[in-house]
C-alpha cells in the first residue's frame, strides 16, 4: 500500500498540469503516507485517533471537490451540494457531541463512505445520458472514481460489521482489507495519470 501511494504520489506531482479535474487528487496519497507514519510513530491514542478524524474530512473534501469538477449535471450538482452540507452538519456534530474525534472516529467513517458512494453513482448515471466519445479506459476521471467505488464498497460494509459487533480491538482482517482495498485505489490513481490528456476530458469523461 505504500507503494501504490508513493507511486501515485510522485505521478501526481510530474503530470500535476495534465488534467484540470485531477488537481488536488495527488494529496490524497500523501495525506495517507502522512497518516501512516503518524500511526508508526506516535503512542498515543488521542494523537492517532485526532489525526484520522482530521484525515477523514480531508479525503472527504478532496473527493467531493473531484466530483463538483466532472459531474455536469445541475440537478446533479445540487444533490452533491445537499449531501456536503448533511455531511457536514453530521461531522461537526460527532466531533462536538460524542467522543468521535479523539476517541471513536470510526463511528464516522461508515456514514462518510456512504455520502462518497453516491456521487459515484452519479457519475455513471452521467454516463448513460451522454454521447459516448472515448474509451473508459482511457479516462482518467473513470478510473478514480471506479477506485473510489471499489474501495469504500469493499470496506464500508466490514467496517459498519466491525463496529457493530465491537470487534475493533481485532482488527487483523479488517486491517488486510483496508490494506488491499487502498493499494488497488491507489493504483487507480497512478492509471489515472498516466492516461493520454483529451480535449474534452475535463468536461465529460
Amino acid at each position: 500500500m505504500i507503494a501504490a501511494a508513493l507511486i501515485s504520489f510522485i505521478l501526481s506531482l510530474i503530470h500535476r498540469k495534465k488534467f484540470k479535474s485531477l488537481r488536488y487528487i495527488g494529496l490524497y496519497p500523501l495525506a495517507s503516507l502522512l497518516q501512516i507514519l503518524i500511526f508508526h510513530n506516535f503512542s498515543s491514542l488521542k494523537i492517532i485517533n485526532s489525526t484520522v478524524s482530521i484525515f477523514l474530512s480531508l479525503e472527504f473534501a478532496i473527493i467531493y471537490h473531484f466530483f463538483f469538477q466532472i459531474i455536469l449535471s445541475e440537478k446533479l450538482k445540487k444533490g452533491l451540494r445537499i449531501l456536503c452540507l448533511g455531511f457536514l452538519i453530521y461531522l461537526l456534530y460527532m466531533w462536538i457531541f460524542t467522543n468521535s474525534f479523539f476517541e471513536r472516529p470510526e463511528k464516522i467513517y461508515v456514514v462518510q463512505s456512504l455520502f462518497i458512494l453516491i456521487p459515484c453513482f452519479f457519475y455513471f448515471a452521467q454516463l448513460f445520458t451522454i454521447p459516448p466519445t472515448i474509451r473508459l479506459i482511457e479516462s482518467p476521471i473513470f478510473w478514480i472514481t471506479t477506485g473510489c467505488l471499489f474501495f469504500f464498497s469493499c470496506t464500508a460494509p466490514v467496517f459498519y460489521v466491525y463496529t457493530i459487533l465491537n470487534l475493533l480491538g481485532e482488527f487483523d482482517i479488517l486491517y488486510w482489507i483496508i490494506l488491499i482495498a487502498y493499494s488497488i485505489f491507489f493504483i487507480c490513481i497512478a492509471k489515472a495519470f498516466l492516461c493520454k490528456p483529451i480535449q474534452i476530458e475535463d468536461m465529460v469523461l
